[in-house]
């Protein structure tokens, strides 16, 4: 009889080890999903300070609120550097941003009607 209790102890052992095992993964699985989402929000706070310092000018100068009204978007001389995105002006129909030899690339996206683009 006494080794049938020595086997009942170390299948209990062996119970304990795989429930052990499958808390450990479970425990691990949870860190790398922790780990991606700590990654993904670090890469999207370093994207939020990515944005130039033209974007931000036209950001702060252009509300949404202003921008759906606005036919003329007027940033000569602004000293604006980095890339600058016109986005969301619907009735957009000049663009004045000369003199401003820093800036990167202009992206237009979305207007409705032909413009005219001073940029020098």
């Amino acid at each position: 009889m006494p080794p049938k209790e020595k086997r009942k102890g170390n299948n209990q052992g062996s119970l304990n080890s795989t429930k052990k095992q499958k808390s450990n993964r479970v425990v691990n699985e949870e860190l790398e999903t922790s780990n991606q989402n700590l990654e993904e929000a670090t890469e999207i706070d370093a994207n939020k300070s990515k944005i130039s310092q033209a974007q931000e000018w036209l950001d702060k100068n252009y509300p949404q609120e202003k921008r759906e009204k606005s036919q003329v978007l007027f940033a000569r001389g602004k000293d604006l550097e980095g890339e600058l995105v016109i986005e969301d002006f619907p009735e957009l129909e000049k663009i004045i941003c000369d003199s401003n030899n820093k800036l990167e690339s202009i992206k237009i996206m979305a207007l409705i009607y032909y413009f005219t683009l001073n940029h020098k």
